[in-house]
């Protein structure tokens, strides 16, 4: 048997180092007592190395949705009153706050929101149109798509307004609700674009957008479908 502290060859089977006296039992027991740790280290290692790349994960989703929502590709969902930690709630509103800043003119970041009251809103519209002079242009609303099924998002085009011109647009349900109002200012060439995102708990049916500026005004329908696996 081989000795590990002296390197002298020894019978099979003894116990002691015919050499050095080394206990080959206790050489067993060290080498054994060992193993279980370096299994431990090896568990711990892959579980830090799952947390890291989880982190990470995270991270990334994080900022995609962060650069998303900053430029008004997707919308911040509103917030809810409970079922989060008290800190978290609270970035989430700011957070919310500031794209509706961002995003003012893009369909749902308005001043004008759907929180606002109808009324107001309706009242505002109806005195511009009491106020607005007679139509020095002939624009033109065009939307792509033209229809689409609910939860879509439509691309407005305003066109041929009068230069720099300052548009308010509204949209309507079907049944002539008012939804919501964005106040819009035209280039140079007349042209503004914005978008409208139609939730999944709206009515489906025709839309209608009306537009109207300084001396000119403009409306369009819309339709939006219901989803066909619903």
């Amino acid at each position: 048997m081989y000795c590990r502290n002296c390197g002298h060859e020894n019978p099979k089977h003894v116990r002691l180092c015919v050499e050095c006296g080394a206990d080959f039992q206790m050489s067993t027991d060290k080498v054994d007592n060992q193993v279980p740790k370096v299994i431990k280290t090896t568990f711990a290692s892959c579980l830090i190395n799952l947390l890291s790349y989880s982190i990470l994960l995270v991270l990334i989703l994080s900022t995609i949705a962060f650069v998303a929502g900053f430029s008004c590709v997707i919308e911040i969902p509103k917030p809810p009153e409970s079922g989060f930690p008290e800190k978290i709630l609270n970035i989430w509103i700011d957070l919310e706050k500031k794209q509706d800043e961002k995003c003012t003119g893009t369909g749902y970041g308005d001043d004008l929101s759907r929180s606002t009251t109808k009324k107001d809103i309706q009242d505002l519209v109806d005195s511009k149109n009491e106020n607005s002079e007679a139509i020095c242009e002939d624009p033109k609303i065009i939307f792509e798509p033209e229809n689409g099924l609910i939860g879509s998002t439509f691309i407005i085009n305003l066109e041929d307004f009068s230069a720099n011109d300052l548009i308010e647009a509204c949209w309507y349900f079907p049944d002539q609700t008012l939804i919501n109002c964005a106040d819009l200012k035209a280039n140079e060439r007349g042209f503004i674009q914005t978008k409208f995102w139609s939730e999944p708990d709206d009515p489906t049916g025709v839309y209608s957008i009306k537009a109207i500026g300084k001396c000119s005004q403009a409306e369009k329908d819309f339709e939006v479908l219901p989803n066909p696996n619903d």
